[in-house]
């Protein structure tokens, strides 16, 4: 975190008025002598002592292909990271690891579907889940009212079978 706007207005006048060495100031106020020392270069250079912008500034490559990676988002929603990143390579030629990726598409709010039958295979292995935890295996199979895929309820049988 950069020290206040105050402090550093503090350490640059107590060098400037007391003719007295970097390393005094430095401890003076507990700050590390390089501190003071960039602290008094940027003071001349540009008069202000504002602390300046932290983090990268430079674009992701993968902004000036923007309308191109929402267009192969939007044809193929159910592809994995690695398969945009091998199809956005080979048109454009700018290969882009799938972390690189994952944060381009985060940063333009693009979520990643995935086909329709995986999800509905991930909901009856929850809904098995789900009453498994909930009731007694043995009641599963016998009761009525939990309506189990025939696989499911092959699969609570079996569980039964062995407990």
């Amino acid at each position: 975190m950069p020290y206040s706007l105050d402090l550093r207005k503090k350490i640059v006048s107590a060098y400037e008025a007391g003719k007295t060495s970097i390393r005094k100031v430095a401890k003076q106020f507990m700050v590390n002598p390089k501190t003071v020392e960039r602290l008094i270069k940027q003071q001349r250079e540009t008069g202000n002592l504002e602390p300046k912008k932290s983090g990268n500034p430079t674009p992701s490559e993968l902004e000036a292909h923007k309308e191109l990676i929402i267009a192969t988002v939007e044809a193929h929603p159910d592809w994995t990271l690695w398969q945009y990143c091998e199809e956005i390579g080979e048109k454009t030629g700018v290969y882009v690891t799938t972390g690189a990726m994952c944060r381009y598409l985060k940063k333009q709010k693009l979520t990643l579907k995935k086909k329709t039958s995986r999800s509905e295979k991930m909901n009856t292995t929850r809904i098995f889940d789900r009453v498994t935890r909930r009731c007694r295996i043995s009641t599963v199979d016998s009761d009525p009212r939990v309506s189990l895929a025939p696989k499911l309820r092959e699969t609570a049988a079996l569980i039964t079978r062995r407990n």
